[in-house]
């Protein structure tokens, strides 16, 4: 029974330094190159699609989209009947 005991006590204590090794690289990661995924349904299909990026890849995406708004809001108008070419 204590020889049980102790290989189970040194089992247990083995994996103390990896589990705070592995705490510690999780928390030494750079914010902006964490992971983030995303649930994303595409055009067409029933079923969503997960998509990672880090969260600097995301940041850029949104930029792009805002300045893409952006510049579909001040586009410029035709009016009815204008051929557009004016």
């Amino acid at each position: 029974m204590s020889v049980r005991l102790s290989f189970l006590l040194v089992a247990a204590l083995g994996t103390l330094p990896a589990t705070a090794q592995t705490a510690e690289k999780s928390n030494s990661v750079d914010p902006k190159e964490q992971k983030v995924c995303r649930r994303e349904v595409v055009t067409g299909s029933i079923r969503a699609k997960s998509v990672c990026k880090t969260r600097e890849e995301w940041r850029a995406i949104g930029e792009q989209n805002d300045r893409d708004n952006e510049a579909f809001r001040n586009r410029p108008q035709s009016r009815p009947g204008s051929n557009g070419l004016e």
